[in-house]
């Protein structure tokens, strides 16, 4: 059976086997199909008109079809596109002749008069170049020296279907297995080493019969003149001779050196002494730069937060509490937009100086981020948590900052939440949160005022409140 796309099936002990372009059928439009008197099917499509074996293609199984013949307008052929439809198309008449009808007319054919198509087709090499300069064809030639660029072209002389002669060539020395070249009829190598080469090519007819002895063309690739036998003798002599002067330098090089042995490591000793005070004043400085804010000399986010987690855990282990505060500068943004950016980080810095003066030794203060400071007190006291806060609050709002020659009145708002192990242990995430949240109360409530943590055990006991 054949279909308009779907290629050829053949439909045998309920079951059906299909052949596709996949498979190796020239087209996958099958318009008719006839049998000839030899057992051949000969199909009519789009492309031409092609001849298969019945017998092999029943043996190929799905794997793929056994190699046909294909007849189109280099066969002879009006036109390679054959009718099919609703309308009788093909015929095969009592002399065993084929009938089919064309775009061109009516053409026929006959399977007895048609030579068999397993003549092998002659292959030759036609051209050689090296470096694009022509090559004489003479087998053992000696090319180069150069870049090692080859361009070999070669045919195979038929007038049966030679748009469907294959070709497949190998560089002996060079290539590990054949390539499949196609239809192409050039094969190109660039920057071949210097060596010995056999250039083979073998072709493929439209009948799938290979002409294995094919053509082939040996060459020797010459090196450069500094790759030369004669150039290696040449390198040896001066190495050997390099190698006498170089003992000779070393052995006085030794005696000058043991002279001064005693100096010289005196010298090396106390320069490493002083490499390793520089790399130790370096890796100090790296580590103040990894762990501190550029602009306040405050430790940074990352390290504030990972002073947070250690006195997290110690909280936790020791049973002490903990607290934590977010302190933000109020209406900072109308301070970068009257007095500019270079003002406001002035602003910043003398506040991140204020915040470290105004706490103990044992409490830790960081840039949060922008305008805000994450502080962090360890053994927090609910009893004089609102004295603290105040006083951190004083700091900022006691006096005003001067920047560029100007007095800026700034106030703070603080959030703080308070950690207690013996409470329900909250993650870390939930401690900031909380120190945010209490922020955010802080400026809803009017700014220039610090508020504790809504959840924290001081609001649900009014008498141990520290909102202020």
């Amino acid at each position: 059976m054949g279909t308009a796309s779907g290629g050829l099936s053949w439909i045998h002990d309920n079951r059906v086997v299909s052949w596709t372009t996949a498979q190796g059928l020239p087209e996958p439009t099958v318009g008719s199909i006839v049998e000839d008197n030899q057992g051949t099917l000969w199909i009519g499509g789009d492309g031409g008109i092609y001849s298969l074996s019945k017998e092999a293609l029943k043996k190929s199984n799905q794997v793929r079809i056994p190699a046909g013949r294909l007849y189109g307008s280099f066969d002879g052929l009006r036109s390679r596109e054959t009718l099919y439809g609703s309308m009788p198309s093909t015929w095969k008449d009592r002399a065993g002749r084929l009938w089919f009808a064309t775009i061109g007319g009516a053409a026929v054919a006959d399977p007895q008069r048609i030579p068999p198509g397993n003549a092998m087709s002659p292959v030759w090499i036609e051209n050689v170049s090296f470096d694009a300069q022509p090559v004489r064809l003479d087998q053992g030639a000696r090319l180069g020296p150069g870049a090692g660029n080859v361009e070999i072209e070669f045919t195979s002389p038929t007038f049966t279907a030679p748009q469907f002669v294959r070709f497949r060539y190998r560089m002996i020395g060079f290539d590990r297995d054949w390539i499949d070249a196609g239809t192409r009829r050039h094969a190109w190598y660039t920057n071949l080493a210097p060596g010995r080469y056999i250039f083979t090519v073998q072709a493929e007819n439209s009948e799938g019969v290979w002409n294995s002895s094919g053509d082939a063309f040996s060459f020797v690739l010459r090196p450069p003149a500094a790759r030369t036998p004669l150039a290696y003798a040449a390198y040896g002599i001066l190495l050997v001779l390099a190698g006498w002067a170089l003992l000779t330098l070393r052995t006085r090089t030794l005696l000058r050196r043991q002279e001064e042995l005693a100096r010289t490591v005196a010298e090396r000793t106390a320069l490493l002494e002083k490499e390793k005070m520089a790399l130790e004043a370096a890796r100090q400085e790296l580590h103040t730069r990894a762990t501190h804010d550029s602009l306040t000399g405050l430790f940074n986010r990352a390290a504030i937060l990972e002073h947070l987690q250690r006195e997290f855990h110690r909280a936790s282990r020791d049973g002490s509490s903990l607290g934590v505060l977010i302190v933000d500068l109020d209406h900072f943004k109308q301070v970068n937009d009257r007095f500019g950016h270079l003002c406001g980080d002035d602003v910043i810095r003398e506040a991140g100086d204020r915040l470290l003066k105004a706490m103990r030794k044992s409490d830790v203060v960081g840039r949060y981020g922008g305008e805000e400071f994450l502080i962090l007190m360890p053994a927090w006291n609910s009893a004089v948590a609102p004295a603290r806060l105040e006083h951190l609050l004083d700091s900022i709002r006691s006096r005003p900052f001067l920047a560029d020659q100007q007095e800026i009145v700034m106030t703070c708002s603080i959030g703080a939440c308070t950690y207690r192990p013996d409470e329900d242990p909250p993650e870390l995430r939930d401690i900031l949160s909380r120190a945010d949240a209490a922020l955010y109360a802080a400026k809803h409530q009017g700014r220039n005022r610090a508020c504790l943590d809504p959840s924290a055990s001081e609001l649900r006991d009014p008498a141990r409140a520290g909102l202020v």
